[in-house]
């Protein structure tokens, strides 16, 4: 066989392997339409302008000058991440179910066009069509034709059976959607959708604004407005809070309100754009407050506060200013490790030798630490110039709008000067007085009452000796079970004056009544001590451990 021949049939063989392929495929994609995109080859990146049309508004998102903006809110910035995510799931879905629906079962689907819907005539009545109809996205190029679309409908819940109740379960199995296809298929499919439901443009605001800490603001003013005191709040270092210059004898802080005002930048957030044509007369900007806080980075962020709209709930009108003014570098030297210390030699003692390395190594550590001061300089100052870009940039944003901020949120920024101060309280000097009475006493004077109470101890174990000495015998033998005669019985033998145990004379016998007498309690004798005994002779108060049980067998 020729050369030429083989290349023929070798190409021949390929060009039908690959028809082969394709046939196959063709074929997979006809008994699976799961592997098919519904959006298929959407081009993400000539999509220009995104149209969601809902039963009750239209709301506009369109590429101008390379960025995101709303057509419906005077071109505001959009939020560009929002946008970006839903347009590559747009072109990612795929059917996970195909569902067959005939024109007649749109509407329980939640599937027809708000295009295809008529609006009311004139003194008619809704009707309940708005629950039949479902979110349309239009997909627009540059050149306003249309790239792609897709009918968002109802929301997929499964259902789950509970006993002999069956009802959608949202904690259990994948939520989903229904959607129609531009060639009119129907299909269930995974994801949400939820951003192309949105039907408020403010939901499609760029919401980057304002967020300032109380804690990072070094000085607060409040000026302007009718019938208002200035208030000008600073703060004397990092770790005190904000407070007047000067205060009134009978005032003091109110530190409750002066968070307030402080934390009204913290989280700040807007609820809608006004309209840039709209005269500062209507506005009320003509006669603002301004509320200025500056920041220990060295930025200033100003709200300045007009009147409100009566037609959007009370809401402010209010301007957003961010200026930077660069603060002075203070580079501190860090102290030095702690290091022992060495002996050195007076100057006079060193060679030339050694004082040249002296001076050499002083130099060089001199170098080393203004090498490093001049670095950690130039980190400052590149920080700073980065911080300036940063702040000129949302100044150009958020300059040229004129905003509208919910009510409760403005009124901790008007709050008066008179709202930041309170009545000093006259209980504290009270209450001080009370806790010096209660202070502990000197030391001097403790020790006076621990030798006191000393000397109060030892006189009541006296006592207790004297009156266990002058007790019977018989009272003797049953006190020496208590602990507190036992403590003076022990402090006696330490006494010199006592006579020794050991001669003590013999018990004499019970009296032939106390044998028939019932065993008193153990706190008797105590009571019994108090009365005179008989005129008898007594024994020594303590008899010798050795003779106890001679004594007992004596009595019985």
């Amino acid at each position: 066989m020729k050369a030429k021949n083989l290349v023929i049939l070798v190409i021949a063989a390929a060009v039908l392997a690959g028809l082969a392929v394709i046939q196959t495929r063709q074929k997979d994609k006809q008994k699976n339409p799961q592997r098919v995109k519904i959006l298929a080859d959407l081009p993400v990146n000539d999509v220009a302008k995104m149209v969601f049309y809902s039963s009750e508004t239209t709301v506009t998102v369109a590429k101008a000058e390379g960025a995101w903006i709303v057509e419906n809110r005077f071109n505001y910035p959009a939020n560009f991440d929002k946008v970006a995510d839903l347009l590559r799931e747009l072109a990612d879905i795929k059917p996970g179910q195909s569902v067959p629906a005939k024109d007649e079962q749109l509407g329980e689907l939640k599937l027809e066009s708000p295009l295809d819907a008529q609006p009311p005539a004139d003194g008619e009545e809704k009707t309940g069509a708005g629950d039949k109809i479902g979110h349309l996205v239009v997909l627009l190029g540059a050149d306003g034709k249309e790239i792609g679309s897709l009918l968002v409908g109802k929301e997929y819940v499964p259902k789950v059976k509970r006993g002999s109740e069956t009802r959608g379960w949202d904690s259990y199995g994948s939520k989903g959607r229904y959607v129609r296809a531009q060639n009119g298929n129907v299909a269930l499919i995974a994801e949400s959708l939820a951003d192309a439901t949105i039907e408020k443009a403010t939901d499609w605001l760029d919401s980057e604004f304002i967020n300032v800490g109380k804690w990072d603001i070094t000085a607060l003013s409040v000026t302007g407005g009718t019938n208002r005191e200035p208030i000008t709040l600073t703060r004397e270092s990092e770790s005190r809070p904000l407070a007047f210059a000067t205060l009134p004898k009978d005032k003091e802080m109110n530190a409750t309100e002066v968070g307030t005002l402080s934390g009204a930048l913290s989280y700040l957030k807007f609820a809608d754009v006004a309209d840039p044509a709209l005269p500062d007369a209507k506005t009320g900007l003509d006669n603002p407050v301004v509320y200025a806080a500056k920041t220990k980075d060295g930025r200033t962020f100003t709200v300045t506060i007009g009147g409100q709209a009566p037609e959007d709930g009370g809401k402010y009108y209010a301007r957003v200013a961010v200026a930077y003014e660069a603060p002075e570098i203070k580079i501190e030297d860090e102290p030095e490790p702690a290091e022992e210390q060495k002996e050195e030699k007076p100057e006079k003692e060193l060679t030339e030798e050694e004082l040249a390395a002296k001076k050499q190594t002083e130099e060089a550590e001199a170098k080393k630490k203004e090498d490093e001061r001049k670095k950690k300089i130039e980190e400052e100052k590149e920080k700073q110039e980065k911080l300036a870009k940063e702040t000129r940039t949302l100044n150009e944003k958020l300059s040229k709008w004129v905003y509208l901020l919910e009510e409760y949120k403005v009124k901790n920024m008007l709050l008066e000067r008179k709202d930041l101060l309170k009545d000093k309280e006259d209980e504290k000097d009270k209450d001080e007085d009370e806790d010096e009475d209660e202070a502990p006493r000197p030391k001097q004077k403790k020790a006076e009452q621990a030798a006191e109470d000393a000397e109060d101890e030892e006189a009541h174990q006296g006592h207790a000796h004297a009156a266990a000495a002058d007790r019977p015998v018989e009272e003797q033998e049953k006190a020496a079970d208590q602990p507190e005669d036992a403590a003076v019985d022990k402090a006696d033998e330490d006494k010199p004056a006592e006579p020794p145990a050991d001669k003590a004379p013999e018990p004499k016998a019970k009296p032939a009544g106390t044998e028939a007498a019932p065993a008193k309690p153990k706190a008797e004798p105590k009571a019994e001590s108090k009365a005179e005994p008989k005129a008898e002779p007594t024994p020594d108060p303590e008899p010798d451990t050795e003779d106890e049980p001679e004594a007992e067998a004596e009595a019985q």
